[in-house]
């Protein structure tokens, strides 16, 4: 998915290349974490491969995330939607920029 353009996903509706462009984000803190790791990110890889780089890489996404939900459970980052996840590091970022700055 991180080859794709806007232009491929435009016949799915006007949310396609917003979803796409928060995809690209999360993969890309995914493969920072997993070479920073010591992973190979590749063009091709097995699912095998795929899923290690994701264990390793979801590491990045957990930090990114407070880490409870706000009604005090664990969360399960692999349950959520891609765009809950952006709107929930945005939020926390802008927490954190807030009780910086106070």
């Amino acid at each position: 998915m991180k080859y794709l353009d806007n232009n491929d996903v435009r016949f799915l509706g006007k949310r396609a290349g917003t979803t796409l462009g928060e995809t690209r984000r999360l993969m890309q803190m995914i493969d920072q974490r997993a070479r920073a790791e010591g992973l190979a990110v590749g063009d091709t890889m097995t699912l095998n491969q795929v899923n290690s780089l994701y264990h390793v890489g979801e590491s990045a996404i957990l930090e990114a995330l407070d880490d409870g939900t706000p009604s005090g459970r664990q969360r399960n980052v692999s349950r959520l939607k891609v765009g809950t996840i952006v709107r929930e590091i945005q939020k926390k970022k802008r927490l954190d920029r807030l009780s910086t700055g106070s």
